[in-house]
């Protein structure tokens, strides 16, 4: 992969990085979730907001349609999305399947950035954000 620079430190995803874990969840979930969380950096909250990976501008639905902050924006394919800001690829749509393609998860509006090893730039986008 590209060598990518975000502004925050990315380190994978975790299930407890979303959920509160009660108890002993069946093995073939916590399977399946954490193989498909591995694809995304786990989420970056300070101050009691979240923040993009790339930018650390606050996310924040109402500032970004105020024009004074970012949010994310869907982008043309399903599920798939973009810092309204830097445009750091996310996703907020996501279908967990287990290894035998059956569905064990949905979550719908849980924008979870790409990690930067998942992230391929451009050479002149690379440079703009240098």
């Amino acid at each position: 992969m590209a060598d990518v620079s975000t502004k925050n430190p990315a380190r994978v995803c975790r299930i407890e990085d979303l959920f509160a874990v009660d108890g002993s969840p069946p093995p073939e979930l916590t399977e399946a979730l954490t193989a498909y969380l591995s694809a995304f950096a786990a989420p970056v909250r300070r101050d009691g907001e979240m923040r993009c990976l790339c930018c650390d501008e606050p996310i924040n639905g109402l500032r970004a349609a105020l024009g004074i902050g970012v949010a994310c924006r869907w982008a043309l394919t399903h599920g798939e999305a973009a810092c309204s800001g830097c445009g750091w690829p996310a996703r907020g749509m996501h279908y967990v399947t287990d290894a035998d393609g059956r569905k064990v998860a949905t979550l719908r509006n849980v924008f979870l950035a790409y990690h930067p090893d998942q992230v391929v730039r451009a050479p002149a986008v690379e440079a703009e954000h240098a």
